[in-house]
């Protein structure tokens, strides 16, 4: 009799491979839990204040300025610019700035402006008002967002506050992490644009670089005026030996004269400082005169487009005579001019508060053009 065994049933493989697609499904879960998990904890574990694309954080300590800092040529000097690479922290070294976090996904950028060391005395800044009124505006353009670098904490500096407050450094938080950096320092509405490697964009700035400094100018000599003309009155005059107490203490080119802005195109400023002494009346009479004195220029027959004002002499250079009168200027850009023109006009009166007499009399120099800048 036949026993009929009954074979031992083997593992279905179907079976075994669903099993291990499933542990593996299981693994991926868990692991993306974790991941997101830890992100969360990540992000509710910054207990820093996280900063907005656009905030300026104004380190209390600064680093070494950057090796490739570019040389920017402003009005009233020059100042050393850089741009530095996206990054996630400010620097501890550097204070409480490195306690604030960057934007959501965002990073930070690192911007320098600090006066370059200026030989000579640096350059001379004429301005034709009381104040100055110019003031350098920075941005930061980050893959093609404007980032402004000014207000309370930023590096806005101008002729009277060269200097950033506080440190020369920004910290500009900005969106992602971008690779397209520039700096563009504004004056007046002229533009120049220092790239991440240093290379500078001048446009209307150019020639300041090539500027006299105040020493130069001051190793100058001033020109007399030499004989002056009479004309006016025949009841006073100037005493022969006070005709020729006028100077052109100093004269300079330049692009820009603030108050005036930037020269049009092609077009530089001539600024001339003068001076003069008053003069002694004497009249036929020997009567005693009252007298105004005003001292004006013509350059080619044309006035000029405004006087330096702020007191004392605006070209660094000391005064010859007693009172200063500084000209501005416009002239085509590296031509040589006509000859200047300086008429002192008179105006007298007999020290007698009940005479209403009034002579006018006319003082005129020419100042050869090889004697001007």
């Amino acid at each position: 009799m036949q026993t009929s065994e009954t074979p031992p049933t083997p593992t279905d493989p179907p079976t075994r491979l669903w099993s291990l697609v499933a542990i593996l499904a299981a693994g991926t879960v868990v692991a993306l839990a974790l991941a997101l998990v830890a992100t969360v904890v990540t992000r509710l574990g910054e207990d820093r204040p996280r900063a907005s694309a656009g905030d300026i954080v104004r380190p209390e300590g600064s680093g070494p300025l950057p090796s490739d800092a570019a040389t920017v040529d402003l009005p009233w000097g020059p100042v050393s610019v850089a741009v530095g690479g996206a990054t996630d922290e400010v620097p501890e070294e550097l204070g409480d700035g490195s306690l604030i976090a960057p934007p959501d996904g965002g990073s930070f950028v690192r911007v320098d402006l600090q006066p370059s060391p200026t030989k000579g005395g640096g350059h001379p800044f004429v301005s034709t008002g009381g104040m100055w009124q110019s003031r350098a505006e920075v941005v930061l353009t980050a893959d093609g967002t404007d980032y402004p670098v000014d207000g309370p904490d930023g590096l806005g500096v101008g002729p009277g506050s060269p200097a950033p407050t506080g440190a020369p450094s920004r910290w500009v938080a900005v969106d992602g992490h971008p690779s397209d950096l520039s700096v563009t320092v504004t004056v007046a509405g002229e533009d120049q644009v220092v790239a991440a490697d240093g290379t500078v964009t001048r446009g209307k700035a150019e020639p300041l670089g090539d500027l006299p400094t105040m020493e130069e100018i001051r190793k100058e000599n001033s020109s007399t005026c030499g004989g002056g003309e009479q004309s006016g009155s025949s009841r006073i005059s100037v005493e022969p030996s006070d005709v020729s107490g006028c100077a052109v203490d100093a004269s300079l080119r330049t692009p820009f004269v603030d108050g005036l802005g930037w020269a049009p195109k092609e077009h530089e400023y001539l600024v001339v400082q003068t001076s003069y002494d008053d003069v002694d009346l004497v009249t036929r009479e020997g009567e005693s005169w009252i007298r105004d004195m005003h001292l004006s220029a013509r350059l080619d027959d044309a006035t000029p487009e405004d006087r330096a004002r702020r007191g004392g002499p605006a070209l660094g250079t000391s005064a010859t005579h007693g009172s200063i009168e500084t000209f501005v200027f416009e002239v085509p850009a590296d031509e040589p001019t006509d000859d200047l023109d300086l008429l002192l006009d008179i105006e007298a009166s007999p020290d007698d508060p009940f005479s209403e007499d009034t002579e006018r009399l006319r003082l005129a120099w020419t100042i050869p053009n090889e004697e001007l800048a």
